[in-house]
């Protein structure tokens, strides 16, 4: 008894007339918009855990991080723009995470944002 084919060697199978759409896919390639915000609120997190840990081994305050770094680099760094940088940020102060001070940030809840981070 031999296999059965869905088609014969040489001929092309017969391809359905429509596309698959988008929607169906978006799951795989796509985040939707709290999906997104979220990620990059973890990512800042790490970023900001990170560099409070480069300044406690080298003999600052690790709580307080200066803004040396320009939006644009952390923005870059993350794969966001400004925008979705200023609302992780300001999602993490909300959050009494993170609060402005002086020329930065003073990380309020480092657990907190080691939880995120993770």
């Amino acid at each position: 008894m031999q296999p059965t084919m869905p088609h014969q060697p040489g001929s092309r199978p017969e391809l359905p007339l429509e596309a698959p759409s988008r929607v169906g896919l978006r799951g795989v390639f796509e985040l939707t918009p709290e999906a997104h915000i979220e990620r990059t609120i973890d990512q800042l997190a790490a970023l900001l855990i990170s560099v409070s840990r480069n300044n406690q081994y080298e003999g600052r305050d690790p709580a307080c991080i200066p803004d040396n770094l320009a939006s644009g680099f952390v923005a870059d760094l993350l794969g966001v723009d400004i925008g979705m940088l200023t609302d992780a940020l300001i999602a993490l102060q909300q959050r009494g995470l993170v609060r402005a001070e002086g020329h930065g940030l003073r990380l309020t809840n480092m657990s907190a944002l080691e939880r995120l981070a993770s």
